[in-house]
């Protein structure tokens, strides 16, 4: 599994957008980011919600609530906040117009 972090590549994009910037604490290895992209038909701001998406998941999944001493963890607050740094991206796409569903002439495919 590699990690590499290039903002001319839109690995290192999707990287930037999910704060997955430092190696030592990787959140996602580059061909987890590559499956992202192909999902996404490379577009960087939805490969980054859905990864986004997927590691709140994980977060609610796997932490409650704990606390050990004077620190807790809130998994499912921690999983609201990837939520909505997601749907901020998903936002951006649909207000830059730089996201647009292609018309189907369904009548011609018949």
């Amino acid at each position: 599994m590699t990690f590499s972090y290039d903002l001319t590549t839109d690995t290192g994009k999707v990287r930037m957008l999910c704060r997955d910037t430092m190696s030592a604490k990787a959140i996602f290895t580059d061909e987890e980011i590559a499956a992202y992209l192909k999902m996404e038909d490379n577009i960087v701001k939805l490969a980054a919600a859905q990864a986004l998406e997927d590691k709140a998941t994980q977060l609610t999944l796997t932490y409650k609530e704990e606390t050990e001493g004077d620190h807790s963890i809130s998994g499912p607050r921690m999983a609201a906040d990837l939520r909505v740094r997601a749907a901020e991206l998903r936002r951006q796409i649909e207000e830059d117009g730089s996201f647009d569903i292609a018309a189907t002439d369904w009548e011609s495919l018949v």
